[in-house]
């Protein structure tokens, strides 16, 4: 019988890198440091998001095409 992961476990993961984001800027703008002005346009915006996610599949294939075989004959 296979196990499935809940949600409430995955919710922590995802929300880790946001978190520390955020507390590391609250942290820059109470000890006062001047923090650059946000000069993302659009366009850039939605580019990186592409790049990030052709590449996250590139990725995921890649290892599927490696991994694949010896997974299956393992188990």
């Amino acid at each position: 019988m296979r196990r499935t992961r809940r949600p409430r476990v995955l919710l922590p993961l995802v929300l880790v890198m946001p978190t520390i984001y955020g507390v590391s800027y609250a942290l820059m703008v109470l000890d006062g440091r001047s923090l650059p002005a946000w000069e993302i346009s659009a366009g850039t915006m939605v580019a990186v998001l592409v790049l990030f996610l052709f590449s996250g599949f590139l990725e995921e294939v890649g290892w599927t095409g490696y991994a694949l075989d010896p997974l299956r004959a393992r188990l």
